[in-house]
C-alpha cells in the first residue's frame, strides 16, 4: 500500500472506506438472513476492521528485520495485534447490535440465546 501526502490523493481514499463499510453491513444483514448465525454475520464486518492493522504490523516487523532491529518489530507486531483484535471485537460488537435493532424493526422476534451467546463470546471471550 502506498501512502500518499498530497491532498487529491486522501481524498480519494475516504469515500472508498465509507462505501466498503457501508456494504458490509447489508451483506452482514443478508448473511445473518440466510444462515441464522450471528458469528458468521460478525465475521466480515471484523475482518473488515482488523485487515489493516495487521498488515501494518506485518509490514513494521518485516522492515524491523531488515534494520537489525529484530525485537522492536516483535513488540510493535505484538501492539498491532492486540490492536485488531480490539477493533474485531469492537467491529463485532457493533454488528450484533446492529443485527438485532433490525430484527426487532422487521417485526422478527430475534434468537435472544444466540444473540447472548456471541455476545459473551465478544466481550468475554467465553461462549
Amino acid at each position: 500500500m502506498v501512502v500518499r501526502t498530497d491532498k487529491k490523493a486522501v481524498r480519494e481514499e475516504g469515500p472508498t472506506r465509507i462505501w466498503l463499510w457501508s456494504l458490509l453491513f447489508p451483506i452482514s444483514l443478508a448473511i445473518y438472513w440466510l444462515t441464522s448465525s450471528v458469528v458468521l454475520a460478525a465475521l466480515l464486518p471484523s475482518i473488515r476492521a482488523a485487515g489493516p492493522t495487521l498488515q501494518t504490523g506485518w509490514w513494521i516487523r518485516w522492515y524491523e528485520r531488515s534494520t537489525a532491529k529484530p525485537i522492536r518489530g516483535a513488540i510493535l507486531w505484538w501492539f498491532h495485534v492486540a490492536d485488531a483484535l480490539w477493533l474485531a471485537a469492537a467491529a463485532a460488537f457493533v454488528t450484533v447490535v446492529f443485527l438485532a435493532i433490525i430484527e426487532t424493526r422487521f417485526g422478527r422476534k430475534p434468537d435472544m440465546d444466540r444473540f447472548v451467546t456471541c455476545m459473551l463470546t465478544i466481550v468475554f471471550g467465553i461462549g
